[in-house]
């Protein structure tokens, strides 16, 4: 029950993001020819939102990559000086299953990410 819920939200948050997402950001398009036509500057630098998207997952992707390793390595630390003590051995094992599969969650989600902006980047960009 309680990994069921862990799974879950997450799924749940990511769906909802995915259906959001279109509705953003063609609202933002009207919205940005109104502002240029009153003299007011493009905030984002001239980039659209696949561009953004794309940028923040290239700086984040590796800073949970190494977050990731230190986890990784944690747990083998508290492993190697459990000393056969079942508890902290469990401990151990638990923060390197939890390392692995938090490595799972961030491989898919820049999957699902990287195939959406590549089939629908241009759509979402508003060019042909």
């Amino acid at each position: 029950m309680k990994i069921r819920k862990i799974i879950s939200r997450p799924i749940a948050g990511l769906i909802v993001a995915i259906l959001t997402l279109p509705a953003v950001v063609s609202a933002a398009s009207p919205l940005d020819a109104k502002a240029k036509q009153y003299g007011f500057e493009d905030q984002m630098g001239g980039r659209d939102i696949p561009q953004l998207v794309a940028r923040i997952i290239n700086w984040v992707l590796p800073l949970t990559g190494s977050l990731l390793l230190v986890m990784f390595l944690y747990g083998g630390f508290l492993w190697m000086t459990a000393a056969g003590e079942a508890d902290k051995v469990k401990k151990a094992t638990q923060t390197m299953t939890n390392a692995v599969i938090g490595m799972v969650i961030i491989v898919g989600a820049y999957a699902i990410v990287y195939n959406l902006t590549s089939k629908f980047g241009a759509a979402l960009s508003g060019t042909p």
